[in-house]
């Protein structure tokens, strides 16, 4: 992802391309416009996410930009429930076509209480929709905006019968210093 950035900014001087642990920016302090964080806030523990945006925080300077994509636990949701009215509309009783949907939406695979996915050693945590303001409002940001990335159904369970419906999503957020 790096390099492909590099490719489209080589243009551009004053852009600075950096890769490094979230949790150690503090060398960075103030001296950062705008950060990106996309699909990168998905500890599994909620200290560290709190860590990493009070560094990323600390790294902007006044009137600075965080710019965010996480994965979104209520899209899962919606796919469920797509899921379970699916099967029942092939007249599957509503048990059947609850545990249907929990198959194919994988959900063996989430922990909902704690929005926590874990696949072959990931451990990743997912958002609700409401912990983005409340959790970088905690971490100093401001003016907190949220919105949808729509996904594509390619990546999901039964694609071919749900593209009647809008897509999943990921949250994308804007936060300034």
């Amino acid at each position: 992802m790096l390099a492909r950035a590099r490719e489209r900014c080589r243009e551009l001087p004053n852009v600075e391309f950096l890769q490094r642990d979230l949790t150690d920016l503090g060398d960075l302090r103030e001296s950062l416009d705008v950060a990106c964080a996309v699909n990168s806030l998905v500890m599994p523990r909620v200290e560290v996410i709190e860590q990493v945006l009070a560094q990323v925080r600390a790294a902007l300077r006044p009137g600075g930009v965080l710019l965010g994509i996480v994965p979104a636990v209520d899209a899962i949701h919606y796919q469920t429930m797509l899921l379970v009215d699916r099967a029942r509309q092939t007249g599957m009783p509503e048990d059947a076509a609850r545990r249907n949907a929990a198959q194919h939406a994988e959900h063996r695979l989430y922990d909902f209480a704690f929005s926590d996915f874990r696949y072959a050693g990931l451990e990743q945590h997912f958002w609700q929709p409401f912990e983005i303001a409340y959790r970088l409002r905690r971490a100093g940001f401001r003016k907190v905006k949220k919105g949808r990335v729509r996904l594509e159904w390619d990546q999901f369970a039964c694609a071919s019968d749900m593209r009647k419906h809008p897509p999943p999503w990921d949250w994308f957020f804007r936060a300034e210093v």
